[in-house]
């Protein structure tokens, strides 16, 4: 993989981890939105 393949994974998956934690967030405190 090239560099640039590399790094687009990581923020790929970055962002992935940071929308799931935001939905389990939005779902487990409703309240708060």
């Amino acid at each position: 993989m090239t560099t640039t393949e590399i790094a687009s994974f990581i923020l790929l998956l970055t962002g992935a981890v940071f929308f799931f934690a935001g939905t389990v967030g939005l779902l487990r405190f409703p309240d708060v939105y």
